[in-house]
């Protein structure tokens, strides 16, 4: 009887093993970085304009990122993909490899990072909590949109005149041009003290690849506008804006803080 029992309990932790490594090996999203719990990007950041994938289709894509979200969905395929971060929602195009990678500047305290499938599903999330050390934004603006083979830029006219975008990111004030991407984006503006006024926010169509004799692609781009984050005063407001045609210069939000 013991020798029974034992055999039983034997064969049914096989079998839990078995299928928990099938689980583990079909996980359909792998999130390699950034991972959950404590992380001090004011050690370990690393220049963004190094590890950028796939390569820029333009030649100034640059910016001071504090990391690179990337990872791997299995069966990607066509699907929709969404990356969320802190509430901010950005599209997603993996390679065909399923592979992705997208830079981040991740603000000090709590963030969180999700994979969001057909639907608005949450097929994976991973909390952390950075300490840079730098003061947070009080203002961050963030741009994406929804084409593949596109480049769209951010440019923000600070109350004082300032103009930031790719081809002069960092102001006087200290605010800037935080990520500058490609391929959905992001492009994100922030700044720790912004100055009491209001800000211009123009999305420029600035290129795509396509064909010639083809039309072009028509892009819808999200411009989120978020004010005090990471604290109870938090506020955020998206604005969704049509892009037909590049060269395209489109005024997306006028932002009074």
């Amino acid at each position: 009887m013991i020798l029974a029992l034992r055999l039983i309990a034997g064969a049914l932790a096989a079998l839990l093993l078995g299928t928990a490594a099938l689980v583990f090996a079909a996980e359909p999203i792998v999130l390699e970085s950034p991972v959950g719990g404590w992380r001090d990007t004011g050690r370990d950041s690393e220049p963004m304009s190094a590890a950028v994938y796939p390569a820029p289709l333009a030649s100034h894509a640059r910016h001071r990122a504090s990391a690179l979200i990337r990872g791997r969905i299995a069966g990607a395929g066509n699907k929709s993909w969404t990356l969320v971060v802190n509430g901010n929602p950005v599209w997603l195009a993996p390679d065909a490899d399923g592979a992705f990678a997208r830079p981040w500047a991740f603000g000090p305290g709590s963030n969180g990072v999700e994979i969001r499938g057909e639907g608005g599903r949450v097929s994976k999330r991973v909390q952390l909590h950075s300490a840079s050390g730098a003061p947070p934004a009080r203002l961050r603006i963030i741009l994406g949109w929804d084409a593949r083979g596109t480049d769209v830029d951010l440019h923000v006219v600070t109350p004082d005149g300032q103009h930031a975008f790719y081809g002069n990111p960092m102001l006087a004030s200290g605010g800037g041009i935080d990520v500058d991407d490609f391929d959905g984006g992001p492009e994100i503006f922030s700044t720790a003290a912004p100055l009491r006024g209001t800000y211009l926010v123009y999305v420029n169509y600035f290129g795509a690849a396509w064909r010639a004799g083809t039309r072009p692609l028509l892009v819808t781009a999200t411009v989120t506008v978020v004010t005090e984050e990471n604290t109870v005063h938090e506020k955020r407001e998206t604005r969704v804006v049509p892009l037909r045609n590049p060269g395209d210069l489109t005024l997306a939000h006028v932002v009074r803080f």
